[in-house]
């Protein structure tokens, strides 16, 4: 038989209806308390097969490379970073003087709003997909990984905990070294996973616990890298 390029038809609105409704129908068939926990006990498998990511990767840009062309900075991203702190800051100075329930309305609503979308601002620029090379009169005065980097930092201000580096430095290991244990802090620790959703948890106990892991997701994602980590890996991070 003979080989060549696939074309990968593009996914239609019915197509994602269907894969929507199937994603709810096996969340709905899995309400019973032992359907949850035989797929809670057998959610993790290991491997020592390598990603498949990095491959799909290859066949995807083999057979269409103009994807590739989409993999490049978007320039509003620093505006709209540049735009959101700034009413960060005026909201906040105006927001002092307002009785509490109005500042803690405007904190919860359009507050954290706002650090939602830095929150992903400072991801695309740990991808340094906020801004090129910044250029004068032809020449580089800033690098791309340097202005993003920068960007990063100045979108973090706001957040007040300042977590850019260290946030850049575990997010590339987690590309580069997707669902490997130590390696990669975007999965649960064993230790974590025993905690909140063991095979001796209860099902109403695990739904609690994945409310309670999904409210302070923030912190599960600090803590991984002191908690499941090398500590090879492990540094002290500065600001640059």
């Amino acid at each position: 038989s003979s080989s060549s390029s696939t074309s990968l038809p593009s996914p239609s609105a019915s197509d994602h209806t269907s894969s929507l409704f199937h994603c709810l129908s096996s969340i709905i068939m899995c309400k019973s308390s032992s359907r949850l926990d035989a797929v809670r006990r057998t959610a993790f498998a290991e491997t020592s097969e390598p990603t498949v990511h990095f491959e799909r990767r290859k066949t995807i840009t083999k057979a269409h490379p103009e994807v590739k062309e989409l993999c490049k900075p978007e320039p509003l991203t620093k505006y709209i970073a540049f735009a959101t702190v700034a009413m960060q800051f005026a909201i906040a100075n105006w927001a002092a003087t307002q009785p509490f329930w109005l500042l803690f309305a405007v904190a919860y609503v359009v507050g954290a709003t706002a650090h939602h979308s830095l929150f992903l601002a400072i991801h695309e620029f740990s991808h340094s997909l906020g801004s090129g090379a910044v250029k004068v009169n032809g020449k580089t005065l800033l690098s791309a990984s340097s202005a993003n980097k920068l960007l990063g930092i100045f979108s973090n201000v706001s957040i007040t905990i300042p977590y850019f580096v260290a946030f850049q430095r575990y997010h590339l290991l987690h590309h580069s070294h997707i669902g490997e244990e130590h390696m990669d802090t975007d999965i649960c620790g064993r230790g974590e996973a025993g905690v909140l959703s063991g095979p001796n948890v209860s099902s109403w106990r695990h739904r609690l616990n994945k409310l309670f892991m999904a409210t302070f997701h923030l912190a599960f994602y600090a803590l991984r890298p002191c908690l499941t980590m090398s500590s090879k890996l492990l540094q002290l991070d500065s600001w640059w």
